[in-house]
């Protein structure tokens, strides 16, 4: 699982890319340029940890052999936290692309909310 533990690097770097630049652009002037350019940080290093999360939890459901029932839980549970993370880093993405009256009438804007929707049912459905 080369590919597993390089992935786990790239998130981790994610991560902490994420982490240490969150609260910056809340503090920064709306606007300045330090603003917009910790929060494109921010929205990479939370786009980077989305990505993997979701690769490696699919990756861990369909090509781990040795999984456990507990381990696959596990792993759909992660699998939902990544969607729904993928799901508000992308809504934050549309809130600045449609600014004005056309906000969320699109019909590929509904996608992201109706998988973390889908997913919520999804575990009420089965626990």
């Amino acid at each position: 699982m080369f590919v597993f533990s390089y992935l786990q690097k790239i998130h981790t770097v994610s991560g902490c890319l994420a982490l240490s630049t969150f609260a910056l652009p809340i503090i920064l002037k709306k606007g300045g340029k330090l603003h917009a350019r910790f929060g494109w940080a921010y929205v990479f290093g939370m786009a980077g940890v989305a990505v993997t999360s979701i690769i490696m939890a699919l990756m861990r459901l369909f090509l781990d052999q040795d999984l456990s029932e507990q381990q696959r839980d596990f792993s759909i549970f992660l699998l939902m936290i990544a969607i729904f993370t993928a799901s508000a880093v992308w809504s934050g993405l549309q809130v600045l692309a449609w600014k004005g009256p056309c906000l969320g009438r699109q019909p590929f804007h509904g996608a992201s909310s109706m998988a973390a929707l889908s997913k919520g049912i999804a575990v009420e459905m089965v626990y």
